[in-house]
């Protein structure tokens, strides 16, 4: 985010402000929903991004914003259509490429905000304003619009059949992905809970076109049609403002913590990479509005029976259920 406003300009002039997010979906859309805020508040943004990013940015951005497209350079060892960062996946194996340029971005910076509160996260935010030695500005949780539109008829129907409340859906977002050999573990446990379920579940963008078959054949319906498992897009939102859906098995992506707990849903963390642990630790051990699958500490690996105890025994003993009141007070404090 910078400020087009130069040095002797006229300061009554409305603040302007260009928008530029790194390009993942998990940045690009808390982006647009601060842009929205920044503009009911009297400040002129400009969105910047790529022509192909344009029509999935303009469905969720007011439509007085104006969006700039501009193709980036052609790079080494990319293909050319590459637009985010999940067209990228190998080059996402070079983390040290990826902390240096961060660390750069806000050493250059006159101040940082972050999409988070004081509320949830005083401790975090006066860590890194200590240590990068410049304000930081929190933005609030920055919640999306209601959704539009009408989820498919086959998934309405299919929720339909089930009371308030008791669905459990399971979704990694856009980037985020198990091995197949997980995912049937995770479905398996699912099946365990005896609770009916829906999973989203897709495989990394570098998967072996064999893996991608493998996980493809295990699509559909499950447990005699109490549960189902689907891959590719699904509108999210709208799925977990369904009355039947109930609780939120996800990967700790900051957007789908928020879109969860403001649909009222029980958290069950399982992260995958990068900020989604640190996000964990803060819903589970810090704020406790959330439970996690746990992992074996020497490899990473969960098993069914992990699933099952999480979903089954935590909600004989209550902690699930309680934590719902919990993720409503987040949502609050903004």
């Amino acid at each position: 985010m910078g400020s087009l406003a130069m040095e002797g300009d006229n300061h009554n002039q409305p603040l302007q402000v260009v928008m530029f997010p790194f390009l993942a979906f998990g940045h690009i859309f808390p982006f647009v929903h601060l842009s929205n805020a920044l503009a009911a508040n009297g400040v002129n943004v400009t969105v910047l991004t790529l022509p192909s990013l344009v029509p999935k940015i303009r469905l969720s951005l007011d439509p007085n914003i104006p969006i700039l497209s501009n193709k980036l350079p052609p790079i080494d060892g990319l293909p050319s259509d590459v637009y985010s960062t999940k067209c990228t996946w190998h080059a996402l194996q070079r983390p040290h490429l990826r902390l240096s340029r961060l660390v750069s971005c806000m050493s250059r910076s006159d101040a940082i905000a972050v999409r988070s509160t004081y509320e949830v996260e005083a401790p975090s935010i006066n860590y890194l304003s200590s240590q990068c030695r410049k304000p930081v500005l929190p933005t609030g949780v920055l919640l999306p619009k209601a959704p539009a539109g009408d989820l498919e008829p086959k998934l309405a129907k299919w929720l339909n059949k089930f009371p308030k409340g008791t669905v459990v859906f399971c979704s990694f977002g856009s980037e985020s992905s198990l091995s197949v050999k997980q995912m049937k573990e995770l479905v398996a446990g699912l099946e365990m809970t005896g609770f009916p379920f829906l999973a989203v579940l897709n495989t990394a963008a570098d998967a072996p076109k064999a893996k991608k078959q493998e996980l493809e054949a295990e699509i559909g319906e499950k447990a005699g049609g109490r549960g189902m498992v689907s891959s590719g897009w699904v509108n999210q939102p709208l799925i977990l403002r369904h009355p039947a859906v109930g609780c939120s098995i996800n990967h700790g992506g900051w957007s789908s913590i928020v879109e969860a707990a403001e649909a009222g849903c029980q958290l069950v963390m399982l992260p995958v990479k990068g900020d989604q642990y640190p996000n964990t630790k803060l819903m589970v051990m810090q704020l406790r509005a959330a439970v996690k699958i746990n992992r074996r500490a020497w490899d990473g690996w969960f098993t069914r029976k992990a699933v099952r105890t999480v979903m089954v025994e935590g909600s004989k003993k209550g902690k699930v259920v309680s934590v719902r009141n919990q993720n409503e007070e987040i949502i609050k404090g903004t």
